[in-house]
């Protein structure tokens, strides 16, 4: 799924092209680091809810920054500052009763 790219990402389509604190809006940061996928505007704004994405708040709009997107990007080695758990889908194995995680 490609991204329709802002005046600001078609003049520079590079993310190393961008200063670590210029400011991106939402869709400008999902078209210059996902121009194909697989992230969206809301799954942006689902990490900033659950505190993955540092975001700057200027005129009720939200703003991210590359070093921001690249922060979030990386693994990470303990849970996020949410307080919310993230929960492995598990599924009835067909051939007995017991269950197992999803996917693994």
């Amino acid at each position: 799924m490609a991204h329709a790219r802002t005046p600001r990402i078609a003049a520079r389509p590079n993310p190393r092209d961008w200063d670590p604190d210029d400011l991106l809006t939402l869709p400008e940061a999902v078209a210059l680091f996902w121009p194909d996928g697989p992230l969206t505007v809301a799954s942006l704004r689902t990490a900033i809810r659950d505190g993955r994405l540092a975001v700057t708040v200027i005129a009720r709009k939200f703003f991210v920054t590359p070093s921001a997107v690249r922060a979030m990007s990386r693994p990470q080695t303990t849970a996020p500052s949410s307080d919310r758990a993230v929960e492995i889908p598990k599924h009835k194995n067909r051939n007995d009763d017991s269950w197992s995680e999803t996917g693994l």
